[in-house]
C-alpha cells in the first residue's frame, strides 16, 4: 500500500482504526488485579468498545473505505503476557503500587492519530509500530520521531490544508522547521491553538470549517481566510446530559457526581449506580490515567471523520450542525461511541486516514 493524503476532505480510500481489548480475555487480564470489584466495569468497557469499533469498521467498509486494524491476535497475546508477567511480580503488601504498574503496562491502542500522520507520501510516527499498526505493509518513506530525537510528537496538533500545514501550540519552531524540511514546496501556519487541533476545528470540505469556542474568531479568520465557519455549539458534561437517554437523575446530580468521582475528567454512563462506585472511581483515578482523558473540554461533533466533500461521520449528535452543513451540501451520519466520555477520543482520534484521492 502506498499512503497519500494532503487534507481531511478528499475522498477517503483507506483508514487505520484503533482497537481495545477482546472482551473474551478481559477476565483473564483483570483476575490479576488487586481490586476485583473493577472487573465488571472493565468488562463493560470492553464489551461496548469492542462492539462500537466493529460497527464503525463495518460502516466505513459499507462506504467503500478499506479499514486497517491492529493485529488483534498479537495485541491480545501481548496483553495477556504482560498481565501474567506482572501478576508474578505483584507484592501483596504493596498492592497500590502493584496496581499502578499493572494497569500502566497494558497496551491500549485506541487512537492511531496520536502516534502517526500521513502527509503527501510520508508517514510520520512515534515509534516503529504506532498503535500496533504494522508499517511493513506500506511502501512510504517513514520518519520515526524517536529516531529523529524529536521525542513524543502530538500529531493531532497538525492540520493538513492541501499545500499548507497548520500547527498548534504543541509544536516548537524547531520541530516545525524539522517537519517542513521534508516538504520544500509546502507552506505552514503556526498558531497558538491549544492541544490537539482536531478538538478545536474540522476542515469538512475546502472552504468550510467546523469551529469551537476554544479559539477566538480571529484565529479562524487569520488561519483560514475566506472560509465559512460553522460553530459547533456547546461541549462538556452539560452538553452530554442533553444527549443521554434513560436517566432519572437530575442533570445537576449527574454533574456533581462526575465532579466528585473524576474531578471532571471522565464519566461512564450509569456509573453512579454501581455498588462501591467511590472505591472503583479511586482505582480508575489512581491506575488508569493512561486510559482516560479530560472529556469535559471536548467537542465530539468537531472530532469527526470526513468521508468525502459531501459526507462526514460523527459520534456527536447536533441538529444545528446537521442543518448548517446541509446548506453547504454536506451530510453527516452518526455512529455510536458509548464510552467517548471516558476515553476522551473522537472519531478523528480513533482513525488515521492513510489514502485520500480526488
Amino acid at each position: 500500500m502506498k499512503c497519500y493524503a494532503v487534507n481531511d476532505w478528499d475522498p477517503l480510500k483507506s483508514v487505520a482504526l484503533g482497537s481495545f481489548m477482546d472482551p473474551a480475555i478481559v477476565k483473564d487480564i483483570f483476575n490479576h488485579s488487586f481490586y476485583k470489584d473493577f472487573l465488571p466495569i472493565a468488562q463493560r468497557l470492553a464489551d461496548e468498545t469492542w462492539h462500537d469499533l466493529n460497527v464503525i469498521q463495518q460502516k466505513l467498509e459499507d462506504l467503500g473505505v478499506e479499514v486497517i486494524r491492529p493485529n488483534q491476535e498479537v495485541l491480545s497475546n501481548l496483553q495477556l503476557e504482560q498481565a501474567e508477567t506482572l501478576k508474578l511480580n505483584l507484592d501483596t503488601n504493596t498492592t497500590s503500587i502493584a496496581a499502578n504498574v499493572f494497569m500502566g503496562k497494558i497496551p491500549i491502542p485506541l487512537a492511531p492519530r496520536n502516534d502517526m500522520m500521513v502527509y503527501k507520501d510520508i508517514i510520520f510516527t512515534n515509534g516503529s509500530e504506532p498503535c500496533f499498526i504494522d508499517l511493513d505493509q506500506f511502501e512510504n518513506k517513514i520518519i520515526d520521531a524517536y529516531e529523529m530525537d524529536w521525542g513524543y510528537v502530538h500529531w493531532p496538533a497538525v492540520t493538513r490544508v492541501n499545500n499548507r500545514l497548520v500547527f498548534g501550540d504543541e509544536f516548537s519552531s524547531k520541530l516545525i522547521d524539522s517537519v517542513m524540511s521534508y516538504f520544500p514546496d509546502s507552506t505552514f501556519t503556526s498558531t497558538d491553538i491549544r492541544g490537539h487541533v482536531d478538538a478545536s476545528l474540522a476542515c469538512i470540505k475546502e472552504g468550510v470549517l467546523l469551529t469551537t469556542e476554544r479559539n477566538a474568531d480571529e484565529v479562524y479568520e487569520e488561519t483560514f481566510p475566506g472560509w465559512k465557519t460553522i460553530p459547533s455549539g456547546t461541549n462538556g458534561y452539560r452538553h452530554m446530559c442533553n444527549q443521554l437517554t434513560g436517566y432519572n437523575m437530575p442533570h445537576e446530580e449527574i454533574i456533581n457526581s462526575i465532579k466528585t468521582n473524576s474531578d471532571n475528567k471522565w464519566h461512564i454512563e450509569g456509573f453512579e449506580k454501581q455498588e462501591n462506585a467511590d472505591k472503583i472511581a479511586e482505582v480508575i483515578n489512581n491506575t488508569l490515567s493512561n486510559w482516560f482523558g479530560y472529556s469535559e473540554e471536548t467537542y465530539f461533533e468537531v472530532n469527526c471523520l470526513t468521508i468525502n466533500p459531501e459526507l462526514s461521520m460523527v459520534i456527536g449528535d447536533s441538529d444545528s450542525i446537521r442543518d448548517e452543513l446541509k446548506k453547504v451540501d454536506h451530510e453527516i451520519i452518526s455512529v455510536d461511541w458509548r464510552n467517548r466520555w471516558f476515553f476522551d477520543q473522537g472519531l478523528h482520534c480513533l482513525t488515521q486516514d492513510l489514502i485520500r484521492t480526488k
